[in-house]
């Protein structure tokens, strides 16, 4: 097993060899935003205000994330107003989302290279005096500069499934146990997580709920609701969210079924990556009647299936769409579905496919409280959505309940707030 200073050489070296190509790919892919990916590399088009007092580094990796960190970041600044935050993520879904809440003192970046040259000139630029990171996207590079540079970093909403897990302690637990070790509190969404990071060698590790639960609802431009909304009419529709490859042709499949028993049926499907959306239609033009939210086409009497392959609009589709269906629950790589509370917020009754590990407890939960719908497999969907259209009394208080479900967990951000305060105080001591 090789030990941890060997490990850090091979990464740097690999990412040195490697990056800038998977840069240049996702460049051409167009998952890097064209105007800010030097941002990758801490190079700045805007005008950097440097923050030498009072900045807050949040992480979060994708829209999820960023969108569960903005009611902490609310939380913070009511009580300490002085504050600037500074908020870095990996996907344009999540800088759009920050840029359209324009949130006063909040600033967004790409996150960087982890590579030393870069992580050392983002701290000279931005001087972080308090790190918050979220969830389990670790990086190695950035978390020791961090740690190094004396700054405070805590792990919030701290998350590991049992298959992370066991591949950390299998392949590398110095390793992890050296990234853990960085972050000076860790609070774990559930008693699973806080037990499995602490095998891992974590400290000062508690539990502090999922700040997922406490997240704001999506925002949704009311005048492109009020125009979607008059293309359809009164039209039955199911929305699939966030779905991955391989799932809109199982989904596509479906809607063959139900329509010939709901003719009027149209299905709306928003692939997680909106750039999938040409080659899905292609996928799909020959069998069904289909349009493109991006090239802003709108559905008409005939349409089918309406592809939502834009970014930052599935709150304006959960509002829509009284029938919502978790994407990536329906595999098995990647699968582990996406967030069932952002549906909740607009009380969509809730479909979930088997595939939910990455919100197992978050499902748990809503199931026990009759607030979402899991089920076993394409078959068992078919029917409980023929069910939903129907108006099965089976199914009719799930949407409520997903509401009520929301309602009732608010206090976990008070939660974690109450751990983050120490630090927010030390900081403008």
């Amino acid at each position: 097993m090789l030990n941890n200073s060997i490990i850090s050489v091979l990464y740097i070296g690999l990412q040195t060899l490697i990056y800038p190509f998977i840069l240049l790919a996702r460049l051409a892919a167009g998952k890097e935003d064209r105007k800010r990916w030097l941002e990758r590399l801490a190079i700045y088009n805007h005008v950097i205000q440097p923050h030498n007092r009072n900045l807050i580094w949040l992480h979060g990796a994708s829209v999820g994330e960023v969108n569960a960190l903005l009611p902490l970041i609310e939380k913070i600044r009511s009580n300490t107003p002085d504050t600037h935050f500074l908020i870095t993520s990996g996907t344009k879904t999540s800088a759009d989302l920050v840029a359209r809440r324009a949130i006063d003192h909040v600033t967004h970046v790409y996150l960087p290279w982890d590579h030393p040259i870069i992580i050392k000139k983002f701290l000279e630029i931005w001087h972080p005096k308090l790190v918050l990171w979220s969830e389990s996207d670790f990086w190695p590079v950035i978390t020791k500069m961090i740690n190094d540079a004396n700054i405070e970093m805590l792990l919030v909403n701290a998350r590991l499934s049992e298959k992370s897990c066991a591949a950390w302690k299998k392949y590398a637990p110095a390793f992890i146990a050296s990234i853990l070790a960085r972050f000076s509190t860790i609070l774990a969404q559930t008693e699973s997580d806080k037990l499995r990071l602490e095998t891992l060698g974590a400290k000062n590790c508690f539990i502090a709920g999922n700040m997922k639960l406490a997240s704001s609802a999506l925002t949704v431009d009311q005048a492109k609701c009020d125009e979607f909304k008059a293309s359809i009419s009164e039209r039955p529709t199911l929305f699939f969210a966030s779905t991955h490859e391989g799932e809109e042709t199982l989904f596509a499949k479906l809607h063959d079924f139900l329509s010939s028993q709901c003719p009027e049926l149209l299905t709306i499907i928003a692939p997680r990556h909106p750039e999938r959306g040409e080659a899905i239609a292609r996928e799909l033009s020959g069998s069904f009647k289909l349009k493109l939210r991006s090239k802003a086409e709108v559905p008409d009497n005939k349409t089918q299936i309406y592809l939502a392959d834009t970014l930052g609009e599935l709150g304006l589709f959960y509002n829509l769409c009284p029938i919502t269906i978790i994407g990536n629950s329906f595999i098995s790589s990647p699968g582990g579905g996406h967030n069932p509370i952002e549906p909740a917020h607009f009380g969509c009754t809730i479909i979930c496919g088997p595939s939910m590990f990455n919100f197992s407890e978050i499902v748990d939960s809503m199931k026990t409280q009759n607030a979402l719908i899991q089920v076993d497999d394409k078959e068992h969907l078919a029917k409980v959505l023929k069910a939903c259209l129907d108006k099965s009394p089976d199914y009719a208080h799930i949407s409520d309940n997903a509401r009520q479900f929301v309602r009732e967990n608010t206090g976990t951000l008070d939660t974690i707030y109450r751990y983050i305060e120490p630090y927010t105080t030390n900081l403008i001591a």
